[in-house]
């Protein structure tokens, strides 16, 4: 809101300005224009006397001529302005405002034109002058407050850019400009609108007084509370010099050129100068506002482009990442195919073993293990025979065992009995001697006969045992073969699976590796048109 406000310094200006006639004229300065009472006689007077005369005569038009062009113009400046400034940011008030300060000083013009009768009235000057002047100034008042009183009962966003709002707002202003300057015109009698004997020497400059005291209290404050910036509160500050103009015009002027007659002129002109600044001020700051959000824009637009840089960086590290990813799929997708044929290979393989146990060939391999089941279980049985004829083997070597050493205690009784018989029974027990030596030597052989006889009874034990376990074995391979088998028909499935994810893998990978360059190239082409934008946001800003 402070933005939106003229400098202090304006308004304190403004004011001074208003109020220095008035304190000057204390000071005993007058403002109005001379009159030559020798065009009285210019019978007498001579040629360049007399023109010099009519020029010192009329000295006071032109000064009213001149105050009232320059505020006319400053009207016109100040409508161009506005529709300049609608053209960049599409406000229909501004343009409605600068069309109401438009008219208003078209009214003053034919004021101008119509007191040096470059327009043709049908009163005289003494009436036209001063009454239109009171016209223009109702209508300035009037115009102003109908102009800034549309936007307190719509919305200036409904209307935003709307040509065709401000070309009907302008057709009614220029319709009752035109019809009020006609009616002027064409009346051969106008109403009386100097008294200078009385308090109000000017009754018709009271009403415009009223107007902008009105237009000061309750419309113009709201407006610029409603539609804040500096045009409309120098539309408000404009009041100031408007009601100096009134109260000169009104309490003062008595006739046609006086001092208060001039001093009103000049302060319309600052009254339309005010918001002719406040309107150019506005200008300035939008356009400042505009070199900073541009400034700012440029570095928004640097910072980008070094994101766009990073990003730009990060897409090649990855498009590069990607490809080399890309590779070691491709690689181990060659490798999971390979694994793939060879585990396919070997179900193969596995299924025609499963075959042989139990396809086609199942009766032989039945055959052969019921056949090899058969001959171990007889290998068997002659163990177990083999076994029981050790065991009678071992029970013949010990009752062998047992006649040696009967013999041998025989052949020692009758050693002992040959001993007895003296000489005739030496040779009975030389005999007996060596049946005593075969008895021992029988014994041990017995023995020994009965230790190898314990040893194949041990071994046909354990030849046993290995039997029963070949029989256990045998059918542990069949059951071995049949798990192998499904087994490598489950690893060649599992193959298949993992050949296809992978190769659906390097499939992705591979748009995902053309996703990522598009990506660098398309950061790329961001980047230099975000350099071009920074760049032609920078010599915007400059200019």
């Amino acid at each position: 809101m402070k933005e939106a406000k003229l400098p202090t310094q304006f308004i304190w200006a403004v004011l001074l300005i208003s109020v220095l006639p008035f304190f000057l004229n204390l000071l005993g300065i007058d403002f109005g224009s001379p009159r030559d009472a020798n065009l009285l006689t210019p019978a007498t007077m001579a040629p360049h006397q007399l023109i010099d005369g009519m020029h010192h005569s009329l000295s006071g038009s032109f000064t009213h001529t001149i105050l009232e062009w320059s505020a006319f113009c400053t009207a016109i400046f100040t409508a161009v302005l506005s529709f300049i400034y609608f053209q960049n940011k599409r406000d229909v008030v501004t343009p409605i405002i600068g069309i109401s300060l438009f008219f208003a000083g078209s009214m003053d013009a034919f004021h101008t034109l119509a007191a040096d009768r470059l327009l043709e009235g049908a009163a005289n000057t003494q009436d036209l002058i001063p009454f239109t002047w009171a016209i223009c100034r109702l209508f300035n008042a009037l115009i102003l407050i109908v102009g800034t009183g549309v936007f307190l009962v719509t919305s200036s966003r409904k209307w935003r850019g709307n040509l065709g709002f401000i070309g009907t707002i302008s057709l009614v202003f220029g319709a009752i400009a035109y019809t009020i300057i006609h009616a002027c015109a064409t009346s051969s009698r106008l109403p009386k609108t100097t008294f200078s004997d009385a308090l109000i020497t000017r009754p018709w400059d009271f009403i415009p007084l009223l107007l902008f005291v009105f237009a000061d209290l309750f419309v113009f404050p709201r407006f610029y509370q409603r539609y804040p910036s500096l045009f409309s509160h120098s539309l408000w500050v404009s009041v100031i010099p408007s009601v100096a103009v009134q109260l000169h015009m009104t309490f003062g002027s008595t006739a046609l050129f006086d001092n208060h007659f001039n001093i009103g002129h000049f302060l319309k002109i600052i009254a339309y100068l005010v918001p002719f600044a406040g309107l150019s001020l506005e200008y300035v700051q939008t356009y400042r506002k505009e070199a900073i959000v541009l400034k700012m824009l440029a570095n928004s637009s640097e910072l980008v482009s070094a994101t766009v840089e990073q990003q730009e960086q990060m897409a090649l590290h990855q498009a590069t990442a990607v490809k080399q990813t890309t590779t070691t799929m491709d690689e181990l997708n060659r490798a999971s195919r390979q694994s793939a044929e060879q585990a396919e290979a070997a179900a193969k393989g596995a299924h025609q073993v499963l075959k042989l146990v139990n396809g086609a060939e199942q009766e032989h391999l039945l055959e052969t293990r019921s056949s090899l089941r058969a001959k171990v279980g007889q290998i068997a049985d002659q163990i177990f025979q083999l076994s029981a004829q050790a065991a009678q083997i071992s029970m013949v070597s010990k009752l062998v065992s047992d006649l040696a050493n009967q013999t041998n205690m025989l052949a020692l009784n009758a050693a002992v009995e040959a001993a007895r018989a003296g000489d005739n029974g030496k040779g009975f027990a030389v005999v007996a001697t060596e049946i005593r030596q075969l008895a021992d030597q029988s014994r041990k052989s017995a023995e020994q006969i009965n230790g190898l006889v314990l040893e194949i009874q041990r071994a046909t034990k354990a030849t046993v045992s290995v039997s029963d376990e070949g029989r256990k074995t045998v059918d542990a391979i069949a059951d071995a073969m049949n798990n192998i088998t499904i087994n490598s028909q489950q690893i060649s499935l599992n193959a298949n699976q993992q050949a296809i994810a992978i190769q659906q893998v390097v499939k992705t990978m591979t748009n995902l590796n053309q996703g990522a360059a598009k990506t660098a190239n398309g950061i790329s082409e961001t980047k230099v048109e975000l350099q071009h934008i920074n760049e032609s946001l920078l010599r915007l800003a400059d200019n």
